[in-house]
Formats: C-alpha cells, sequence, structure tokens
C-alpha cells in the first residue's frame, strides 16, 4: 500500500514538473514572439492581395478627380545617339519582370474590397501603354498635366508617353522627355527616384549590349500593405488586430468610423483663402487646371536650396512649410485670420519604419501622411524666416519621433476580413485526395429526375446554373497547391466559371441512369471546377404525354455535403421554374454570399481552450513537430489496422478495366 502510494506521489510529481515546463516554455515563446526580432515576411504566394487604406483612398482620386492620385515623373534624356524607342520598352520589360507593382492590375471583390492582382509578364506586354507623341521635348510643360492625368481603363497603373525627339545643333545632342505616369496607390516619391535610376540602368546596359530583354529576372515578392510590415512584433497592435479578429468588434468599428469621418469632414471649417479667392471654375479648352501653379525648380537652383538649409540648421521639409506658411498668411490678412492655426500636410518615407526592412530595389507606396499638424497665424512683416524654420523643423522631428500616426493608421486600416481564397480543413482535403486517387470515392452523386409537360430547354439548364453560381462562392471554386503542398480553395469570377463549365449531353436514356451513374459521375477533375453535369437523353411518355429527364451531378464532397445537396436541389429545380415561366433572367444582378472558412474554425471560435491550442501552434513552432507526429501515427495505424472481416470471407474481385458500370466491389 506504501509501495503504490509513493508511486501515485512520484507519478504526480512529474506531471507537475512537466506542466510547469510546458507553461515556462510556452510564456517564453509569447514573450519572444511580441518582444524578440522580427520574423521575416512571408512570401506572398497568392499574387494578390487588398489594397491597404491609404492606397484606396488613392486610387479613388486617380478615379475621379482628374488624377490627383497620380504620380506624374518626368525623365530627360540628353545622348550622342538618337533614341532607340524599343530600348525604351525593353527597358520596361525588364523592370515588370522584376516589380510585381509594375505587373499590377486593382479588381473589384463581390463586396466591394479592391485587391492588387499581379499578372504574368507576357499578360503585362500586351497591356503596354507606350504613347508617341509629337509635341516637341522641350514643350513638356506645356502637356504634362493632358498626358498624366488619364485615369486607367481596368490595365496597369502606369503608363508612358515618348515626346518628339530634338537635335541641339550647338552640342551634337539628342534630347527626349518620357514623360511617365502612376497611380500614387502603387508607387511614392521614394519609389519613383529608384524607378527612374533602375530604368536607366536599363537603358544603358541595353544600348552597350550588355543587357537583353530575354534574359531570366527573379521578380520580387508582393509585399503585404506597408503599415501591417511596421506593426509586426508591436504588441498593442497586434492585440488590437485581435480583438477585431475575435470579438466581434470589426462591424462596429467600421459603423463608428464611416461615421466619425462624414461628421469631421461636414462640420471642418471652410479654406480662409477659398473664401477671399474663389477659385475659378475649369477652362475647358485649358491643358492644365485653372488651380494648378506649375514652378520648376533647375538643377542648380534645387542643390541651393538643399545647401542653405544645412547652413541654417533645418531640413528641407521644414523650410517649405515654413514658407507655405508665411505665404498663406500674408495672403489671408484679415481679422478672422489673428486667431486661426492653419493645418499643414506632409509625408514621411515609411520604410524607416518597416521591420524587417524592403528590399532595396523594392517600388512600392510606403507613405505616412503626418495630419494634425497646425501652425499659428503670424502678422507678416516681423518674422525671421530662418527662425521659423528652424522651430517648424523641430515640431516636425519631434512628430515623428512620437509615430502617433501609426496609431492613427492602425485605428484606420482596419484589417481584411475577406478573401477570395482559404486553405482547406484537414476533412476537405481527405476527401479531395480521395476524389482524385480512388475512382471518386470522396465525390457526391446526386441525380434530379424531371417530369414536366414540356420538352427540357437545355440552355435553361445552363442559365439556372450560372445564377447558382453567382450566388454560391462553392460552384466557382477551384482547388490549387501551395508551394509547401497545401491545398487551397480558389473564388474564380463568374465569367471565368461560365467558360469553365462542363455541362454533357449523352445518348443514354433517362430511364437508365443506374447502368451509367459511376461511369458519369467518377471522373475526376483536370484544374477546373468542383462540379459537372450530364444530361441523359429525354423520354416522352405517350400514357401521361409527359417528358422526362435525368440529369447527374458529380460533386467534390469537399466542398458539399448532403444537407447541402439538397439545398442545391430545391435552389436549382427553383431557377428552372422561374426561367421557364419568364421570372426568373440569367442577366440578372445577384449579390455572391462570402467565402466561409472551414466550418469546424466557425464552431470553435470563442472556445478558449481551442484558441489557446491554435496559437500555440501558430506561434510556438509546434506545427510541423504536430504534423509530422500525425502523418507517421496517421501510417501507423493504417499499417496495424486489422483487416475488414466482410473482405476476408468475400475477397471483392478485381475492377474490370473496360466495365462501363460501378467496379465489382461497390
Amino acid at each position: 500500500m506504501a509501495l503504490l502510494s509513493d508511486v501515485s506521489m512520484i507519478s504526480v510529481s512529474w506531471v507537475k514538473i512537466l506542466l510547469t515546463a510546458a507553461c515556462i516554455f510556452l510564456v517564453y515563446k509569447i514573450v519572444k514572439y511580441f518582444t524578440g526580432e522580427v520574423r521575416e515576411i512571408p512570401p506572398n504566394i497568392t499574387n494578390r492581395r487588398q489594397l491597404g487604406f491609404s492606397e484606396e483612398a488613392l486610387d479613388i482620386l486617380s478615379m475621379e478627380k482628374s488624377g490627383s492620385g497620380n504620380i506624374c515623373l518626368g525623365i530627360s534624356i540628353t545622348s550622342k545617339q538618337s533614341l532607340v524607342h524599343e530600348y525604351v520598352r525593353d527597358a520596361l520589360v525588364l523592370l515588370a519582370k522584376r516589380q510585381p507593382m509594375l505587373r499590377a492590375v486593382i479588381g473589384i471583390l463581390a463586396d466591394g474590397d479592391k485587391y492588387f492582382e499581379i499578372k504574368e509578364i507576357n499578360e503585362v506586354i500586351a497591356m503596354f501603354d507606350i504613347t508617341i507623341s509629337h509635341v516637341k521635348a522641350s514643350n513638356w510643360e506645356d502637356v504634362w498635366f493632358e498626358y498624366t492625368a488619364k485615369q486607367r481603363e481596368n490595365g496597369l497603373l502606369w503608363r508612358v508617353v515618348i515626346l518628339q525627339e530634338e537635335f541641339m545643333p550647338d552640342t551634337r545632342d539628342y534630347v527626349n522627355t518620357l514623360m511617365f505616369n502612376f497611380n500614387h496607390a502603387c508607387t511614392d516619391g521614394v519609389s519613383s527616384v529608384k524607378f527612374c535610376k533602375q530604368f536607366l540602368n536599363n537603358m544603358n546596359e541595353l544600348a552597350n549590349g550588355t543587357g537583353c530583354v530575354d534574359q531570366e529576372i527573379s521578380s520580387l515578392d508582393l509585399l503585404p500593405p506597408f503599415h501591417q510590415i511596421v506593426i509586426r512584433g508591436r504588441i498593442w497592435h497586434l492585440l488590437y488586430n485581435f480583438m477585431l479578429a475575435y470579438c466581434g468588434l470589426r462591424p462596429i468599428l467600421k459603423f463608428c468610423m464611416e461615421r466619425l469621418l462624414g461628421h469631421f469632414i461636414e462640420k471642418k471649417p471652410n479654406n480662409p483663402y477659398h473664401e477671399q479667392f474663389p477659385p475659378t471654375p475649369h477652362v475647358p479648352n485649358s491643358p492644365i487646371p485653372s488651380r494648378l501653379n506649375v514652378k520648376v525648380f533647375t538643377e542648380s537652383e534645387t542643390k541651393n536650396i538643399i545647401q542653405a538649409c544645412k547652413a541654417n540648421n533645418c531640413t528641407v521639409t521644414g523650410a517649405i512649410t515654413a514658407a507655405a506658411h508665411l505665404a498663406f498668411c500674408e495672403l489671408i490678412q484679415n481679422d478672422k485670420s489673428k486667431n486661426m492655426k492653419f493645418e499643414s500636410l506632409f509625408a514621411m518615407n515609411g520604410r524607416r519604419f518597416c521591420d524587417p526592412k524592403p528590399h532595396d530595389d523594392y517600388l512600392g507606396y510606403f507613405v505616412y501622411d503626418m495630419q494634425e499638424f497646425y501652425m499659428k497665424y503670424v502678422a507678416g512683416g516681423g518674422v525671421e524666416f530662418w527662425k521659423l524654420a528652424q522651430e517648424t523643423t523641430q515640431r516636425i522631428k519631434e512628430f515623428v519621433r512620437k509615430e502617433a500616426y501609426v496609431v492613427e493608421a492602425t485605428v484606420r486600416e482596419i484589417p481584411p476580413n475577406t478573401t477570395n481564397r482559404r486553405q482547406l480543413g484537414f476533412s476537405e482535403e481527405a476527401l479531395d485526395i480521395l476524389s482524385m486517387e480512388k475512382f471518386g470515392s470522396g465525390n457526391i452523386c446526386l441525380g434530379i429526375s424531371i417530369t414536366s409537360k414540356q420538352s427540357l430547354v437545355h440552355e435553361h439548364v445552363r442559365d439556372a446554373l450560372v445564377l447558382l453560381a453567382k450566388r454560391q462562392p462553392m460552384l466557382r471554386a477551384v482547388i490549387g497547391t501551395l508551394a509547401d503542398g497545401d491545398k487551397y480553395f480558389e473564388i474564380k469570377e463568374i465569367s471565368e466559371v461560365i467558360a469553365m463549365f462542363d455541362i454533357t449531353i449523352s445518348h443514354v436514356k433517362a430511364s437508365n441512369w443506374e447502368d451509367v451513374w459511376f461511369e458519369y459521375t467518377a471522373k475526376q477533375r483536370a484544374n477546373g471546377l468542383l462540379w459537372r453535369v450530364v444530361i441523359l437523353q429525354e423520354q416522352f411518355m405517350p400514357d401521361t404525354r409527359d417528358y422526362v429527364n435525368t440529369l447527374m451531378f458529380n460533386f467534390n464532397h469537399a466542398c458539399t455535403d448532403g444537407v447541402s445537396s439538397v439545398k442545391f436541389c430545391q435552389q436549382f429545380l427553383n431557377n428552372m421554374n422561374e426561367l421557364a415561366n419568364g421570372t426568373g433572367c440569367v442577366d440578372q444582378e445577384i449579390s455572391s454570399l462570402d467565402l466561409l472558412p472551414p466550418f469546424h474554425q466557425i464552431v470553435i471560435r470563442g472556445r478558449i481552450w481551442h484558441l489557446l491550442y491554435n496559437f500555440m501552434l501558430a506561434y510556438c513552432g509546434l506545427r510541423p513537430i504536430l504534423k509530422f507526429c500525425m502523418e507517421r501515427l496517421l501510417g501507423h495505424f493504417i499499417e496495424k489496422k486489422p483487416n475488414n472481416p466482410y473482405n476476408e470471407q468475400f475477397p471483392p474481385n478485381p475492377h474490370v478495366p473496360n466495365s462501363p458500370t460501378k467496379p465489382s466491389h461497390s
């Protein structure tokens, strides 16, 4: 008895020791995750991502506000040889191979969210927008707005215009001007400078024969919105996003943000400059809007400005902000102005805050807008400019140091909640394997018999399926495989889905469906949709004057189940009836349901032990260990599993290869 008690006590002690060690390891991993070095950014293997808040705002401006969300970039090239236009195209091809944002287009999801999609290089080359202009290179100022305000037309986010080359007799030089227009959502000022360097480097290599348009170039990975890189490893931002995702706060915050934004815009005071100097309406025939004033700084003037700022211990940004403020105050001298504070907006390079840093060659949008920066009205005359520039510089530096704009961006950029892609759950992946490898044993075979007084119109079948596919994401799904072997559902656009429809017309009579059900429903997918349908030959019943049809559907079990199959039948037949009696139309607008996660994830939402388990898998390095153990254990259990006693007594006959019907053991 004493011995048993000792053994029991020793066992309990060992359990306590193991639990304590596990808890210490878990706490260590959590602390290390939140406070240690930030891991590398995982590569984007989908070639698609949602736009960030600022990117979407800039795209709206680009599309609706005469290109005010664009970046206009001019490159002047002086050379001893005439410009070869083919080199321009080839240099851009080489750049597009390297830069994902030069291959990007913007699409819109069913719920209105916008996303970047990175196209293949052969598609991108076909979409190039390179225009040759008859305007001389030296006259670029007259046409810059006309040539760079054009918005995209479902194409790339940039275009280029090549002005007419000029020859300088005194220096024997050829002068060319190239004018680029970028949607600001895909680039920024720093990236524009990088673009110029990389483009000119490609041009020189092509001109001297060291470069070739057909050379293999590895593309940089598509990065997430830069703010998501900045806040990686910042515990409060991560907790904030966790609360949004798992505490049901996302829709509440989104509602409040929309209402507050509308309220602030409505209550914002009028611009005092516009009150005193109302903007003149745009002149239709003028190439440049009347509210834009163009000022060009030469290279020497730019150098002088930089040197003057350094000599007076202030930054260029601080000096320009102070100069603009003084000019503004001088313009609006009146009694109302004395107690006013004027807002100044300027941008900061967000690359400096990213950890890890993006690749130095990467072109993209990395801008924090500094808002809530106000300067008091200053009466003209007795203000020392450089002193104000120094004070402004110090305020800006302090503002940058506090990083309040990072917090504002976290609140403003509600993390995306929807995507047209998700990974398969465990059971879904197992069923897909059975569907592909075991003669369709992972399929659901569904037969619908239709008896009617009129002959079946095959077009109604197709149209009813189109209406269903518009509504049901799983009817638009295909299964892809990631680089690590994991499978994912991808929801295609309805136009792509219709082109992939697999509707077969059979010569087998409708009443003989049992003879061919296996042949027609065991077919696996060939990189297509997860369902197909076979329409058997219609039969006419003379005694009842009825037409009888049988439709045989084959579904990959990963995309549906028994209950959903019944719902499918009901919805399909309802669509057929509406099309037949004229109350339905294939072109009607139908909102798609959202793609749901694997149902088990919905079941365990809010169950703390399940959430902790998933957290440990994701952030404590246990996922690959568990996956390895599961694979080994699964193989062991299958190997050790006793034989089926029925199969031992009645061994299944081998499948006859040429048999059109079901296997002999079915």
